[in-house]
């Protein structure tokens, strides 16, 4: 549900009442098709009892073979052409294929076995899925209501929960809610005020470095690899797996930790009765996103830590919890120069934006929901960026730029790049689980704050969260991953105005 203002909020409660809209019904599969609808389904069914959904992208009612996120559900509103359209499926397609792979391999072989005679391996039911994702694809192609069908529920459902909005007085209770996220801004705003060698250290600054030293790349050529990986039907630049490396390597940041204790060190996850942090593995995950400006697509580049935890400073600590994290966000224009960077925690809490020259901002409040946070420009310069993380808290304290001034960390360790995909299937014991839950939740990482936060509709509020469930408002309804995210907020400045901007930044 869009919340545009308080006054509609109850509104939506008759649709919850009587029933929400539901996909229209598919037409009677012709006999090669049944089996694989039956399979899909029994699939399905599985996977949720035994707890095994993957969240990172929402089926779509009607079409057990495709799932959206939120920036192919973007396409919707689009013109797209025969090619455009198979294409925008073959996507979707694609999101499916990834979330079963995950799905299958962490279902235990009596759940296998039901999917199948004999004793079927994950691989053996990815392989069915695929070709029967493939068979019905070209069904519905080849039907001429399949595009009408597939337009009335292409679109993800909002994570946030309606009948916690209702029952927590949501018009009262986010008046509240918003003076607090206003103090909490104000408080950020003076820390990014006082200059950096005057900010805080409880323990000792420790640089986690890229792993590798190449050369950075020229605008150019990030440009020249944005131009070739964007020759398909929807214009997505989707770069190969070596020009892929080449640019997670050019924009990996330095992390700059003050580390007070083991939580404040960056690791790899995984199982052992609860999720842990491993500090002895230095590890941060790489994950490719996209925004939309205008007509350009935009290439994002995510960089993503884990922390074993945010530690409670004392019995009254309502954040403090197991597993901490950031995300750290590089979006590209076309011409291979960053337009703006933006970090987000794990939990979808701290959202922030650093915009360059090329942006300014147009508005910090849209509606009724809280303002966006600006803490600081970013310059625009041939040098690799160095985050500033607080102990305990994990805040980005400060971005500026290795070939700067440059503070005087007590230790230097290099880290290894990891896809963020291996978080949906970790070893443990013989198989494989999740990170994350069939909600997208981390299991056993919940916050104290989701006694005071759940009239904001957010579930399990500081919670740690998967790829495309980071709600990043309290008041009002935004997603970290919602492709228009940066325009709804910036537009594009004159080059005139961005060489003024940069020489004053």
């Amino acid at each position: 549900m869009k919340l545009s203002g308080a006054p509609h909020l109850f509104m939506p409660l008759m649709l919850v009442l009587v029933g929400c809209s539901t996909a229209p019904s598919r037409p009677a599969a012709p006999p090669e098709a049944h089996a694989c609808l039956a399979f899909l389904n029994l699939s399905d069914d599985t996977i949720r009892q035994a707890g095994m959904g993957d969240a990172q992208a929402t089926r779509v009612p009607g079409f057990p073979y495709l799932r959206i996120d939120r920036f192919l559900a973007s396409f919707a509103g689009d013109d797209l052409s025969p090619t455009g359209f198979q294409a925008w499926m073959e996507q979707m397609r694609q999101l499916d294929l990834e979330g079963r792979d995950n799905e299958y391999r962490a279902l235990s072989a009596a759940q296998r076995a039901r999917l199948g005679s004999g004793s079927p391996t994950a691989e053996d039911l990815w392989q069915r899925a695929r070709a029967c994702g493939e068979r019905l694809q070209r069904l519905d192609m080849g039907e001429g209501r399949a595009r009408t069908r597939l337009l009335k529920v292409a679109r993800v459902p909002s994570d946030y929960v309606l009948w916690q909005q209702i029952l927590g007085l949501y018009p009262l209770t986010s008046l509240g809610v918003l003076q607090g996220v206003r103090r909490y801004h104000s408080e950020v705003e003076q820390t990014y005020a006082t200059p950096l060698n005057h900010v805080p250290v409880q323990g000792r600054l420790v640089r986690f470095m890229p792993p590798t030293e190449d050369r950075l790349l020229p605008s150019s050529e990030v440009a020249a690899i944005l131009r070739r990986s964007a020759d398909n039907p929807l214009r997505i630049p989707n770069p190969d797996g070596p020009e892929r490396r080449r640019l997670f390597a050019a924009f990996a940041p330095v992390w700059e930790v003050d580390v007070a204790a083991d939580a404040d060190r960056i690791g790899m996850p995984y199982w052992n009765r609860r999720p842990e942090v491993n500090t002895r593995q230095p590890v941060v995950f790489t994950h490719l996103s996209y925004g939309r400006l205008g007509g350009e697509i935009l290439l994002q580049l995510n960089y993503i830590v884990w922390f074993p935890a945010r530690p409670r400073t004392g019995t009254l600590d309502l954040l403090g919890g197991r597993l901490d994290g950031i995300i750290w966000r590089v979006t590209l224009a076309a011409d291979g120069q960053p337009l703006v960077y933006d970090s987000v925690h794990n939990c979808g809490c701290y959202h922030r934006f650093f915009p360059t020259p090329r942006l300014r901002l147009v508005r910090r409040r849209v509606d009724f929901e809280e303002p966006v946070l600006v803490p600081q420009r970013v310059r625009l310069e041939p040098s690799r960026k160095v985050l500033r993380i607080a102990a305990t808290s994990h805040a980005v304290q400060r971005v500026y730029s290795a070939s700067g001034t440059a503070t005087a960390a007590s230790a230097e360790v290099g880290y290894r790049f990891r896809e963020y995909d291996l978080l949906r299937a970790l070893p443990i014991g013989d198989g494989y689980r999740s990170l994350f839950g069939p909600s997208g939740i981390v299991p056993h990482t919940e916050r104290r704050e989701r006694c005071l936060l759940w009239p904001t509709g957010v579930d399990s509020p500081g919670a740690m969260r998967q790829w495309g469930r980071h709600a990043v408002a309290f008041v009002g309804e935004r997603y970290f991953d919602a492709p228009r995210l940066i325009e709804r907020y910036f537009e594009r400045v004159p080059d005139a105005l961005q060489e003024n901007r940069a020489r004053g930044n």
